[in-house]
């Protein structure tokens, strides 16, 4: 489906870039084959890099440019080829009035960047059923060889299942026996463990952290991140029917107002006719673009918005992948030292860590347009 726009505004499309096994490809190039225009003239398009694999393609168009559909195919530098069609129109699409985010949550994760903290922290044992359980026990003649009561206390969650109701299940193991190789976990699942399941397992003879610790971790980098100058680009349309506009409390930072013709023409307001009201989170424009004006009755708000928290396992994020993993393992370690759980040198594991997240930080850094306002929470 092409991607609808109107002339005047910038387009943008998203690149995900993965190999064959589903592993993100960082720190790609690409190269523009066909950018053409219904006139065959051709059109430029910037690149950028977001994370976790994806990237953005940008396309500036102007009032002057001609209607009907772009076409863009693009290879990166491996070799992979990803096509766009944009469908440019002169007009308004919709007079409806819907917030929407500039960019949409990808990345990886959150069961991506929990395996990889707890891999980083040697707390991570993945099971794969060999053989019909029950709903109290799993089977893994492979993974599940250890001496009895080796695994007693982890905490083991189903990633996939012939039975979709035992996805997402959390249990504890009580034991397991080296002789059929198997775990009893508590409470039991909803359906039978059959060959093929997938099972992770954490905190590691009571060493190390469950399921929840991680997801809480993951989710504090993440709002670490967004107060540290990583927040995703967020525009709203609104009406122009009052002196005084608030803005809407998603926005982190304020950046500019575009004025909105009966065309759909968008017009940059100058910095002298936009009046911001920091604390009460509130603008008004004068001259040309005032409300008693009336010269212009939409308006579009631009700014950030904080990332989105990970509420479940297939949400994503777009803070980069290694800056997460490290400032995860920091905060869990941290929080350990704190209490005074120092087995295994956990404070000079924390250094390391730290030092990895705050080595990493430039990457969670984005740069903001000229004139940004940090807006009270």
């Amino acid at each position: 489906m092409a991607i609808r726009g109107i002339i005047g505004e910038t387009l943008r499309t998203s690149i995900n870039h993965f190999d064959a096994s589903g592993n993100a490809i960082l720190g790609a190039t690409f190269t523009v084959l066909t950018a053409n225009r219904p006139d065959d003239t051709v059109f430029p398009v910037s690149f950028r890099e977001i994370g976790g694999g994806t990237y953005e393609a940008s396309v500036v168009t102007t009032v002057y440019d001609v209607t009907g559909e772009w076409f863009l195919l693009v290879q990166a530098d491996n070799g992979f080829r990803y096509e766009e069609t944009f469908d440019i129109i002169g007009y308004p699409l919709s007079q409806e009035i819907v917030p929407a985010p500039v960019y949409p949550q990808l990345g990886p994760s959150r069961s991506e960047l929990r395996r990889a903290v707890a891999e980083s922290l040697g707390d991570l044992t993945t099971v794969t059923a060999t053989a019909t359980g029950t709903e109290a026990m799993i089977v893994d003649n492979v993974n599940l060889a250890q001496e009895v009561n080796a695994f007693k206390g982890m905490q083991v969650i189903c990633i996939s299942s012939a039975s979709a109701q035992n996805v997402g299940h959390i249990g504890t193991v009580m034991s397991n026996n080296p002789t059929n190789r198997s775990i009893m976990i508590e409470p039991p699942l909803p359906a039978l463990s059959v060959p093929g399941d997938t099972y992770e397992m954490y905190n590691y003879r009571g060493n190390g952290w469950k399921v929840d610790q991680y997801n809480r971790a993951i989710n504090q980098a993440i709002a670490r991140a967004g107060d540290e100058h990583a927040p995703l680009p967020y525009d709203v349309t609104i009406d122009h029917d009052a002196e005084y506009l608030s803005i809407p409390a998603e926005f982190s930072h304020f950046s500019g107002v575009q004025a909105i013709d009966r065309y759909g023409k968008r017009k940059e307001v100058p910095a002298k006719n936009l009046h911001l009201s920091r604390g009460t989170r509130e603008f008004s424009l004068s001259g040309n673009y005032s409300y008693s004006g009336r010269g212009y009755s939409t308006l579009r708000i631009i700014g950030s918005r904080r990332p989105d928290q990970l509420l479940s396992d297939d949400m994503r994020t777009h803070i980069p992948f290694d800056w997460v993993v490290h400032e995860a393992a920091a905060i869990l370690l941290q929080h350990d030292v704190s209490m005074g759980i120092t087995q295994g040198e956990r404070d000079r594991m924390l250094a390391m860590e730290r030092q990895g997240a705050d080595g990493r930080r430039s990457m969670v850094i984005r740069s903001f347009p000229p004139g940004t306002v940090k807006l009270p929470s």
